[in-house]
Order: structure tokens, then C-alpha cells, then sequence
């Protein structure tokens, strides 16, 4: 019966033992190894209210990606300019798409439907918004530009 206890006993001290070490090793682990990252290929957390520039050692790999980046035309000034001086600024290769071709801050917005068959675009109705959209952006150009006769 002592025999029994002695066993029951080591094998308590080991499961105390292996307890502990795992929560030592949790511990390590959690402190120690905390992923600092962006993206993929990046070991690099920038601090906050941070406005340093992107230290190209910082980004290995980066020159290999093409960042791209869809939206919206009716969402794409007020989302864009936020992209620009955090995501996008880092990236050197990105491209935007949207369904309306414009300019915002220098950079410029591909028309993702541009390709689509024009018979398509004109007589489906997904697209009777697009068309709304065209043609509002058309008079905002047309009351931008100077008169001539003014």
C-alpha cells in the first residue's frame, strides 16, 4: 500500500512540475514573442501618431508586391486620402479601382468598368446608378471649368 502512495505521490510532483513549466512557457511565449508585424514580410510596428518615414530595410519584399485597392466612387474621397498617408504609404506599388475614373490627391482612379460591353452597361439596370454617377460627375466638371465669355 506505501508502494501505491509513493507512486501516486512522484506522479503528482511531475503534473505539478509540467504545470508549472507550461505556464512559465505560456508566459515566455506571450512576453516575448508577440507578433509585431504588417502585413506578411514586415517586422515593423510603427509607434502611434508616428509620421516617420518608411525604412526601406524595415520592408523586406515590399519592392515585389502590387498593393491593389477597390472602392467606390462615392466613398473614394473620404476613404482615399486616409489610405494614402497610412496603407498606401509604405506600398510603392499600388493601383486603384473604382467605377468612376477621377483624380483624388494626385493619384489616379482607374475605371474598373471601362471594358464592360457598352450594350451592356447601357441597357442592363445594375447600372442605372453608374449612369447617374457619370453623368453627375460630367456637370460637376462642366461648372468647374471657367466660362469662356466671363
Amino acid at each position: 500500500m506505501l508502494r501505491k502512495s509513493a507512486k501516486s505521490s512522484a506522479f503528482s510532483t511531475i503534473r505539478i512540475a509540467a504545470s508549472i513549466f507550461a505556464w512559465f512557457w505560456l508566459w515566455h511565449i506571450y512576453n516575448h514573442y508577440q507578433p509585431s508585424f504588417i502585413g506578411i514580410y514586415y517586422n515593423f510596428r510603427p509607434e502611434e501618431g508616428s509620421d516617420s518615414e518608411c525604412e526601406p530595410e524595415l520592408f523586406h519584399g515590399v519592392d515585389d508586391i502590387l498593393v491593389a485597392l477597390r472602392t467606390g466612387a462615392s466613398e473614394a474621397p473620404a476613404k482615399l486620402p486616409v489610405h494614402f498617408n497610412t496603407t498606401l504609404r509604405c506600398a510603392p506599388h499600388f493601383t486603384i479601382f473604382s467605377d468612376m475614373e477621377e483624380y483624388i490627391e494626385g493619384h489616379h482612379i482607374l475605371n474598373a468598368l471601362d471594358e464592360v460591353n457598352p450594350d451592356i452597361v447601357a441597357s442592363h439596370p445594375d447600372f442605372d446608378y453608374y449612369h447617374l454617377r457619370q453623368e453627375r460627375a460630367e456637370l460637376a466638371l462642366l461648372l468647374s471649368r471657367p466660362s469662356a465669355g466671363r
